[in-house]
């Protein structure tokens, strides 16, 4: 849902095009945006539309506390991660969250009615993962012990975890993906971040544990030359239940993951820093530095050199 003072507020406030320099660090390139601006008061709200669920980035910049006000346009549950700064939010159903930094909830919000966020002054961001049916199923199907909380509503208003902090801030804000990548990427991100929220419930199953360690192993160590059996030896489990438990939960083999990651790598590494392309393939897993130009261009329709130039 996007955020909107109250409507006798409204009009003191202009819709931009151009963002302001202290809201820039959290620009996410290709989904949608609006910036209103008022005196003494900043307001970016951003969505990205995925297949499970819409993703929105709300970063609120005020010299007061203020209100800001959303609706769900049919009932759905929401995902509310405080990623900085503090904030009281109400629901119209009832229920009332005052959040610090790094906390998150998971809530039922009622459809077309108004839901009221106080942020505290200064800078806050607030991510809200907004589920679908499709999004609903993935929790039903795959985290039936979470599920089964949410729907006796029981408590799963939680402190982030480092991990939890990483995997949200990395992996659903700071979004450096090439556009075709992007729905895959985000199943995956969101799907980590589900099994790290069980994990804090005490309710991640074994072999889903397992998957989380392989992910992990291919993250920190993406140049080393990986194969499926050597991965499986590593977390202590067999070949085909890896392949088939990663892809379920990730949406993505765990080898097409790897590529993304190396991908990933090799963009971040072109763009921030002046090492040679040859460097940068073997530092991103790939043996040959034409092989990884091909696989960048393919991905982002630029040769390393053109992004680099572009800087």
């Amino acid at each position: 849902m996007f955020l909107d003072p109250s409507s006798q507020h409204l009009n003191q406030f202009r819709q931009t095009e151009e963002i302001p320099a202290r809201l820039q660090s959290l620009v996410i390139q290709g989904g949608n945006r609006r910036c209103l601006i008022s005196r003494g008061i900043q307001i970016l709200s951003q969505q990205i539309v995925h297949p499970e669920f819409d993703l929105y980035v709300h970063l609120v910049f005020s010299k007061d506390s203020i209100e800001l006000f959303g609706k769900a346009t049919v009932k759905k549950w929401l995902w509310v991660i405080q990623h900085e700064g503090d904030a009281e939010i109400s629901f119209a159903g009832g229920e009332s969250f005052a959040l610090k930094a790094n906390q998150h909830f998971f809530v039922q919000a009622e459809g077309a009615k108004e839901n009221r966020f106080t942020f505290s002054q200064g800078r806050s961001v607030t991510v809200i993962v907004s589920l679908k049916p499709a999004g609903e199923k993935v929790v039903r199907q795959f985290y039936p012990d979470l599920w089964k909380k949410l729907q006796s509503k029981q408590d799963v208003t939680l402190h982030s975890s480092t991990y939890i902090e990483h995997y949200y801030r990395e992996g659903l804000i700071q979004l450096v993906v090439p556009a075709v990548l992007l729905s895959a990427f985000l199943s995956a991100q969101w799907r980590m971040l589900l099994l790290l929220f069980c994990r804090q419930l005490n309710d991640v199953p074994l072999a889903e544990g397992k998957v989380v360690l392989a992910k992990q192993l291919l993250d920190q160590y993406p140049a080393q030359a990986w194969n499926l059996h050597e991965l499986a030896r590593r977390v202590g489990w067999n070949v085909q239940d890896l392949k088939t438990v990663f892809k379920r939960i990730y949406s993505v083999s765990p080898i097409e993951y790897l590529r993304h990651v190396r991908l990933e790598l090799g963009i971040l590494l072109v763009r921030s820093t002046t090492k040679p392309i040859v460097e940068i393939a073997r530092e991103c897993g790939f043996k040959r530095a034409h092989h990884f130009i091909r696989v960048f261009k393919a991905f982002t329709g630029k040769t390393p050199g053109q992004v680099r130039r572009e800087r």
